[in-house]
């Protein structure tokens, strides 16, 4: 029942701006706010919850860039609370004492590249295999592990593209790692090469990201990331967020209200 209500709580919100949405136009915004709270409602193979993030400042790649470095991420202390109703666990999702992220597009002139850092616990979702000839036997278990990810690589941006429509991708490569008891030796280190893509389109914008880590030769298994995200402004300080991810033992949709301050 209460998921319904929250679905209906978010839907009700974007038709309400709806008007106000399609009138405003983002060339008249004022940078938004550095601190910002999300409450969502989502959906995953793991079960049903409720998630809450807390960031005293950040901007990140969904975020309107006015007044900000244009395709850049910054943040500290940013925290990500979530309540699996049908579980009854509730646990720290993702927690980033320090996360970076530059996506200079390259040019001849500049030859930037780009990089990316993030430091601090981020769950995931593992297999625990409950019986060793039974396949279908196996529980999914969330583990929440100290996390380090770098990147660097390049990002390309449509030259043509004018003020009010842009499209950037980024191709990266850098070091993933986690450190749990859960792990072979305690840890899986591994390479890991990302493609991100996003396109900005007035008050729209979209994120798709597309990830691989490689953990085999620790004899751990593999992981990966595909996830497409949708933002939309309501107003300098008011967004709409709808994502979409599939991992290899879990996928799921949230819908979260984000209010900055």
């Amino acid at each position: 029942m209460i998921f319904k209500l929250s679905f209906r709580f978010c839907l009700t919100i974007i038709l309400f701006h709806a008007d106000f949405i399609l009138a405003q136009s983002s060339a008249n915004l004022e940078p938004h706010p550095p601190s910002r709270i999300n409450a969502g409602i989502g959906y995953s193979s793991y079960g049903n919850f409720l998630e809450f993030q807390f960031r005293p400042y950040s901007h990140d790649l969904l975020n309107v860039a006015t007044g900000y470095v244009p395709h850049s991420e910054s943040g500290k202390g940013n925290a990500t609370l979530r309540y699996y109703e049908g579980k009854n666990r509730l646990e720290i999702t993702k927690f980033s004492i320090i996360r970076m992220m530059s996506l200079t597009p390259y040019s001849s002139f500049s030859e930037s590249k780009s990089y990316g850092l993030d430091v601090g616990l981020e769950s995931v979702t593992t297999i625990k295999k409950t019986n060793a000839f039974d396949l279908e036997g196996d529980e999914k278990k969330r583990i929440t592990p100290l996390n380090g990810d770098f990147l660097i690589g390049y990002t390309f941006e449509n030259e043509m593209a004018d003020s009010k429509r842009t499209l950037i991708f980024s191709v990266m490569a850098g070091v993933k790692s986690q450190f749990h008891p859960y792990f072979n030796d305690f840890m899986r280190i591994g390479p890991q090469a990302v493609l991100n893509v996003l396109y900005e389109l007035r008050n729209l914008k979209f994120q798709y990201l597309s990830g691989f880590q490689y953990y085999a030769v620790q004899g751990n298994q593999n992981d990966f990331v595909n996830s497409l995200k949708m933002r939309y402004t309501l107003q300098r300080n008011q967004e709409i967020r709808i994502e979409i991810s599939k991992m290899k033992f879990d996928q799921e949709i949230l819908c979260s209200y984000v209010f900055m301050f």
